[in-house]
């Protein structure tokens, strides 16, 4: 049982340890080829290594998500006159797989929209775009990887929303921009 108890010890004390020392050791990168000309990378200096400076981690962080205007609209007296709308592309828990980042949404109306009523896309709460009198389609570009919420709006000529479709949650996969491959031009 003693045993038992330190080699417990013993481990919380190395597993401490290990978490409190691996932010310092993932900070320093070294690179070096050896005689084979295998490049290899270690943590650890060594003969001939060249320090490797990996930069800041890209960590991206959502815009808050307004709930309120992702809430999906009960039929009211307030949007007479639209039977169904609803968003049609990307469908819920899709994963998109596009490099650029592009995203297609398609939705759906009927009747047409009338005359002065338009369609607002969000994503993650935040107006996007604002559609014609007949866009049926818009196409999101840039989004980032991971996972979005995408609702759609109809207002009318006064800014009021008077119908809303169900929002989706859909998934963006890009390659990463880690791989030399993958990295955008430079402007």
């Amino acid at each position: 049982m003693v045993f038992q108890l330190t080699t417990r010890r013993r481990i919380a004390a190395s597993a401490l340890l290990f978490l409190l020392a691996a932010p310092v050791a993932a900070a320093e990168v070294y690179k070096w080829t050896d005689e084979n000309g295998v490049v290899h990378f270690s943590d650890r200096p060594h003969p001939d290594a060249m320090r490797v400076d990996v930069g800041e981690p890209l960590v991206y962080s959502p815009p808050p998500i307004d709930f309120e205007a992702t809430a999906t609209a009960k039929p009211s007296a307030a949007a007479p006159g639209y039977a169904h709308f609803s968003i049609v592309e990307p469908q819920p828990e899709a994963t998109v797989r596009n490099n650029p980042g592009t995203v297609v949404v398609r939705l759906e109306v009927e009747p047409d929209l009338r005359d002065g009523d338009r369609i607002q896309v969000l994503l993650d709460g935040q107006p996007v775009t604002t559609g014609g009198p007949s866009a049926d389609t818009v196409t999101l570009r840039q989004v980032y990887r991971g996972a979005h919420t995408l609702s759609a709006l109809i207002k009318d000529n006064a800014g009021e929303v008077i119908a809303r479709a169900d929002p989706v949650t859909f998934y963006m996969h890009r390659p990463s921009v880690h791989i030399p491959a993958n990295k955008p031009p430079r402007l």
